[in-house]
């Protein structure tokens, strides 16, 4: 199951639009991030899950979140992500992906990585999140009033990388704290470039880092790719 999304030119776009557009802070002591969720926006404790808050509608096509007033947050709603890579790190590994809106939503989506790119973990987990913003965005497209969106993945390296070290990776030339490559930046350009185009055009996107049982369906979804 995949829906065809063309994002084969997001590098090409990253090139041309973030560097025209974004500037490099002063300091990166000032830079705040405004990627990674928050449930106190909502009136939740830090700790709340995500089986807690998140409420699938009637139709199971995708999950509100419910405030601590008993209220849906309007025009907000979350998406699951997951990658499974069999073998990591093995020459017979193989990647995959799946996301994950409701159980029984037309956006649901997964597939394997292309058989030309490295198979790990770490780009499945990338890929999960490319993909969710691509979907996002055709959502949108048909629903302008969905304009709030909360990527949910158990994968750290995922969400602390998108909200917090991402700037550091731009701010010294996409080298980490060692002074090496940044891994995978093809895929955290395209990432970066479709987060800042959300948030440039649509509303907001964070990312909600969770413990693997409240990731259970996308998790299936990424690994029934392989099957």
């Amino acid at each position: 199951m995949h829906n065809a999304l063309d994002t084969t030119q997001l590098s090409a776009k990253y090139e041309t639009e973030m560097n025209a557009n974004y500037k490099i802070p002063a300091s990166l002591s000032t830079v705040m991030s405004e990627r990674e969720f928050d449930p106190e926006t909502y009136g939740w404790h830090w700790s709340v899950l995500p089986s807690d808050i998140l409420i699938e509608n009637g139709r199971g096509t995708y999950f509100n979140i419910q405030r601590s007033s008993g209220f849906c947050a309007r025009n907000t709603i979350a998406v699951f992500i997951d990658g499974a890579c069999p073998g990591n790190g093995q020459p017979w590994a193989r990647g995959s992906w799946g996301v994950y809106f409701g159980s029984d939503s037309w956006l649901n989506d997964c597939d394997l990585l292309d058989n030309d790119e490295p198979q790990t973990s770490q780009r499945a987990e990338l890929t999960a999140a490319i993909r969710a913003l691509a979907l996002i965005k055709a959502l949108n497209g048909q629903h302008r009033n969905m304009r709030h969106f909360v990527i949910v993945s158990d994968s750290e390296y995922v969400v602390n990388g998108i909200s917090d070290y991402i700037e550091r990776w731009k701010y010294n030339g996409w080298k980490n704290s060692a002074g090496r490559n940044v891994a995978n930046q093809d895929l955290w350009e395209e990432l970066d470039y479709l987060c800042w185009h959300h948030e440039k055009n649509i509303g907001t996107v964070v990312f909600w880092r969770v413990d693997r049982d409240e990731n259970e369906a996308a998790d299936a979804l990424a690994r029934s790719a392989l099957e």
